[in-house]
Formats: C-alpha cells, sequence, structure tokens
C-alpha cells in the first residue's frame, strides 16, 4: 500500500462476489467507483478446480490491481457453505474443506493478501457442541498453517456474542479474530448489529458492510434498509477498528438488480454513502 493509505483509518473496497466482473473488469470497476480495495473469494468453483485455483487468473488479478493501485484486503472461502469444516460425520468433506483452506493460505501469501476468512454459513454452520468443538480444532490447525505465513485467519459466522468470544478464547493464536458483518446477525435472529459491534469491537480485523429489508440478504442500499446500518457505523467510528471496510451487497441479483440502476450505478450510491459514514 502506499504511504497515503497507510495513514488513512479506514480504506473501502468491494466483496468480489457483489458483482458478476471477475478479474482485470473487476479491478477497473472497483477503481473507477472510488474504492481502494477487492475481497476475494475461493468458492463452489474451486471444487472443479476453477476460479482463484487457476494461476492465471491470480496474475491477472495481481496485474491489474498494480495498473489500478488497488489492494486485496483477504481471500473468503465462500466454498465453506457447499462443504463442511464441522461434520463430524463427513470426513471426505472435512478433509476436502481444510485442503482447499490451506490452499486459500498459499494463495493468499503469494498474492500478498495479510489474511484469509472463513465463513461459517449453511454447510459449515456451528450448530451444536460437538461442530463447535471440531471448528475449535481445525481453526487451530488452519492459525498454525497460517501463521507460518505470516497470515490472518478471521472467522465469520451467526453465533451469539458470547460464542464467538470464546471461540477466540478457546483457538487461542494470536493471529486469530472475528470478521464483523453489518446484517447476518439481524437477518437470521433481529440482534441490534451496533450493540454487536460493541461486544466484538476488540476481536473484530475486518467488517463486511451490507444491507436489507426483511429476508432480503445484501438487498438494500447502504442506510436504506432495517438493520440500523448507520447506528452501527457510529460505533465503528467510535471505537478504535483501523482497516477495511468492504462492501457486501449483490448489485447484480433481485432485489437490487430490479431497482432501474446499473450495478455500477448502485455501487455509487453505496459508495458515497459509506465515505459520508466512515468519516
Amino acid at each position: 500500500m502506499t504511504e497515503e493509505k497507510d495513514m488513512k483509518r479506514f480504506q473501502f473496497g468491494l466483496c468480489e462476489w457483489a458483482l458478476e466482473a471477475r478479474g482485470a473488469a473487476l479491478c477497473k470497476i472497483v477503481s473507477e467507483a472510488g474504492l481502494e480495495a477487492i475481497q476475494l473469494g475461493i468458492g463452489k468453483e474451486a471444487l472443479r478446480g476453477q476460479g482463484l485455483l487457476c494461476r492465471e487468473l491470480q496474475d491477472e488479478y495481481m496485474e491489474a490491481a498494480e495498473k489500478y493501485g488497488l489492494t486485496f484486503t483477504s481471500i473468503s472461502m465462500t466454498v465453506l457453505d457447499h462443504i463442511s469444516m464441522c461434520d463430524q460425520n463427513d470426513t471426505a468433506s472435512r478433509e476436502k474443506a481444510m485442503e482447499l483452506i490451506f490452499e486459500g493460505i498459499r494463495i493468499a501469501k503469494r498474492m500478498g493478501m495479510p489474511m484469509l476468512m472463513c465463513p461459517s454459513f449453511n454447510k459449515s454452520e456451528i450448530s451444536g457442541k460437538s461442530a463447535f468443538e471440531m471448528t475449535v480444532e481445525n481453526y487451530r490447525k488452519i492459525c498454525r498453517e497460517a501463521a507460518a505465513q505470516g497470515l490472518m485467519v478471521t472467522t465469520e459466522n451467526n453465533m451469539g456474542a458470547e460464542d464467538m468470544l470464546s471461540l477466540v478464547r478457546l483457538v487461542n493464536a494470536d493471529n486469530f479474530g472475528i470478521y464483523f458483518d453489518s446484517q447476518n446477525h439481524y437477518l437470521k435472529y433481529k440482534l441490534s448489529t451496533p450493540d454487536l459491534f460493541e461486544m466484538l469491537k476488540d476481536e473484530v480485523y475486518e467488517i463486511h458492510v451490507k444491507d436489507g429489508r426483511g429476508n432480503d440478504l445484501s438487498g438494500a442500499l447502504l442506510g436504506t434498509g432495517d438493520t440500523g446500518f448507520f447506528k452501527t457505523a457510529e460505533k465503528i467510528v467510535k471505537s478504535s477498528y483501523r482497516g477495511f471496510i468492504v462492501i457486501e451487497n449483490y448489485y447484480t441479483q433481485p432485489p437490487l438488480s430490479t431497482k432501474g440502476n446499473s450495478p455500477k450505478r448502485l455501487l455509487a450510491q453505496d459508495v458515497e454513502t459509506l465515505k459520508k459514514a466512515f468519516v
């Protein structure tokens, strides 16, 4: 990063899966939108050996990032939606999950990223004591591997604040923390997102921002949904958090894609809101 970026408290980015473009095309869009970074993902396509597992795509991203002055914040292992890292009854799934996570660590290192994020939703949902214990065990292994490469590991999940803090304590690794999300807990449990951040803030290492109404995941422009976006932003600003704020709205999917504006225009509106909220 440049010296100017290093001095800034907040840096703003976009999740790769918020748009359909990939590689150099996505980097161009992100740069033109006035953002500084992209969070990349290793998703379901990795089960076929595709996507970011391909060195050609890695190289395309790195060349484009240099051209447009962008940073990669982290890799999100979104493939964990489709295979489980914590199902004690599915050894094959767990082994594949860990194999891909370790490959994600190698890719993050090669591409100069400081962090790997493991989301625990759908197939990898941490539900029940056995799943929690298996998650702790696997995170310890992941953190050891990541530490050897100088990388941070974060967890994004739907557990309550006490359970998330317990997970951090039990993993007990200096390079492990929480990836905070501004909608997930409100969407699933109607929990106050500002209050949740206040409880977790000392363990938060990166942040997703998105909004929605009712059951719409990432389905409303920032500040127009029912998640309390501006109150959450206020809590973040008042905290000691420094780092990336990453937009995770889905601009090419309903309901946002039905609003009559192009994805680029929708993104531009969110970027404007984001920069006003985090001052």
